[in-house]
Order: C-alpha cells, then structure tokens, then sequence
C-alpha cells in the first residue's frame, strides 16, 4: 500500500478521516428566495402560503398511510 492511501488525521473518536485541508470553509447555505427551474419552483416553506395545498394534495384519494411518519 502506498502512502496517498494512509489517513493520518483522526477525529474525537480516533477514527481516521483523511488529511486536513487548509483554509477549508464550509459551504454557504442556499438563499432563502424562490428557485425557479424549468418545471418547477422551489421555495422556502410558507405556512399561510402552503398548508391548505399541501393538505389537499395529500388528502386525495389517501388511506392515511402516508402521515404514519408525520
């Protein structure tokens, strides 16, 4: 095995995680604006807005299984 396979730094754990990389940034977090695409528009959650839609949609020919998870 050569070294570039050989992890040298270790998290808390002392469980390997590769090397470090300096000056790393995490990534910026995305807008909170709408997205507008080709079929679709992606935007932040509006309570006022949404509920009544995403209730509707959901409501629609719906055993219940579908809110188990909520």
């Amino acid at each position: 095995m050569t070294d570039n396979f050989i992890m040298h730094e270790k998290n808390e754990f002392n469980q390997p995680i590769g090397y470090s990389i300096e000056n790393w940034q995490p990534a910026k977090l995305p807008p909170k604006t709408a997205m507008h695409g080709h079929y679709c528009i992606l935007e932040p959650l509006d309570i006022d807005k949404h509920t009544v839609k995403l209730f509707e949609s959901l409501a629609i020919d719906n055993p219940g299984d579908s809110w188990t998870p909520l």
